[in-house]
């Protein structure tokens, strides 16, 4: 997990128990794949994290190492027709226990074990440990929808139909609330919504550049994201990506630009490098929303001796392209560009050069305005077709071009879903609106 360093945690007044029923934490399974997820967030942000799961459980190695790993009995199945003298005698061993692993904990996030049938035992025990912890707020997580309330409920199915003192049921949609609502005979407002979120960094295990870089640019609170992998030499025109970035800011975007350049030690490249970071300032780009990977100081590349002013490892490339929606190809002049390929694999929204009628080859003729039926069209110039004037002016220009970027971007729904999910299913985003106001 891999967040901004200026992202604060909420104050707790003790420690935060993330609680399942788990004997491994297999991906495949999204409710080990949240609890994983929430363990790691809450651990990253400073909260002192415990982890309660069943004795079965055989891999603390997966969690950060200062999580402490506590254990209570797995229940045996199936239990005892007569009377459920198995199940009483599980409820008030484990309770007890739970009451002492919980003890230093002032709020307990448990994932399902108030709603499936096959935890009823666990269920029990929480609300017999719960009723002698008047300190400890209860968040229990609902995985699955909502079902029936049955009309006669007895002990001790009642519990999975019954809300509890001191918590509220936490929900993964709104649109169901009103139905777990009425499932559970609570009211709307003891229901808390908290989306699943993703950090695909961690789950697609990048490679630890790629992670950095995008750690430093926020990539997840930004709004546009392109990646440019170059030489800053001037036929890659690499000012007029910037420009363009910084106009979409200028239109009330959140932007970045992430310039993956390559074979920058020398010194007249390395002042061009200079030229464009004084450029983006100016344009009112920030350090992270205008990062040049050969000025970029990596943890990783220090440690392994690699020159990053020589380049970037491809896979880093392929890593951010696959992070970032729009990819601008400004050059003056291209055959079959690969990194052009390689942002059409990755699903960005590509801009090319409309003065290289080269690139009609590969993008397509234009159909309505700069639109072809693959990609956009901007007028960058070229060696044959050089610009040598903006109407009404070059600020205008980059303006009205980035409206039409925006436009399009928003227009796309495949891309439009990907922003969203990318921004509003962070861990940064459901932590600050969402999960963090709920710890005690």
């Amino acid at each position: 997990m891999q967040l901004p360093t200026k992202l604060s945690a909420f104050p707790t007044q003790g420690k935060v128990a993330v609680m399942a029923a788990l004997a491994n934490l297999e991906p495949s399974y999204s409710v080990a794949a949240v609890a994983d997820g929430q363990i790691k967030l809450l651990k990253e942000l400073g909260h002192e994290v415990v982890f309660v799961t069943t004795d079965d459980f055989r891999e603390a190695d997966k969690l950060p190492s200062d999580v402490e790993v506590r254990q209570y009995p797995r229940p045996a199945f199936p239990f005892s027709a007569e009377g459920y003298a198995d199940f009483n005698t599980y409820v008030a061993i484990t309770s007890k226990l739970l009451r002492q692993l919980l003890a230093d904990c002032s709020t307990c996030i448990t994932h399902d074990l108030l709603f499936l049938t096959d935890f009823l035992p666990i269920n029990w025990a929480i609300r017999k440990a719960g009723a002698k912890l008047p300190s400890l707020h209860w968040l229990h997580w609902i995985h699955s929808g909502p079902s029936s309330r049955p009309q006669n409920l007895e002990y001790p199915l009642a519990g999975c139909y019954s809300g509890m003192e001191r918590s509220e049921l936490v929900y993964v949609n709104r649109t169901d609330v009103p139905a777990l609502a009425d499932m559970f005979n609570v009211p709307e407002t003891n229901i808390r919504v908290v989306h699943n979120f993703l950090d695909p960094t961690s789950i697609y295990e990048f490679h630890p550049l790629s992670t950095e870089l995008l750690r430093h640019i926020d990539y997840q609170s930004a709004d546009v994201v392109a990646v440019y992998p170059t030489r800053t030499t001037p036929a890659k025109q690499v000012d007029k990506a910037v420009k363009l970035m910084g106009a979409v800011k200028a239109n009330g975007l959140s932007p970045r630009i992430v310039v993956c350049n390559s074979y920058s030690n020398a010194d007249g490249e390395k002042k061009q490098v200079e030229e464009l970071s004084e450029l983006a300032k100016l344009l009112g780009l920030s350090e992270s929303e205008c990062v040049f990977t050969s000025a970029f100081e990596s943890s990783w590349a220090k440690e392994c001796g690699h020159d990053i002013q020589l380049g970037v490892p491809r896979r880093v490339v392929g890593e951010l392209m696959q992070m970032s929606d729009v990819f601008v190809l400004p050059s003056v002049s291209e055959g079959c560009s690969l990194i052009m390929l390689e942002a059409a694999m990755a699903k960005n929204l590509v801009v090319l050069n409309d003065d290289l009628k080269s690139l009609t080859e590969f993008g397509g003729q234009k159909l309505n305005g700069p639109a072809s039926a693959r990609c956009l069209y901007f007028s960058f110039g070229s060696v044959s077709r050089p610009i040598s004037q903006y109407h009404p002016s070059e600020e205008q220009w980059y303006l009205d071009h980035a409206r039409s970027l925006i436009s399009h971007l928003e227009s796309d729904q495949s891309l439009e879903f990907f922003r969203h999910v990318r921004k509003r299913h962070s861990p940064r985003w459901v932590y600050l609106n969402q999960l963090g106001p709920l710890l005690h």
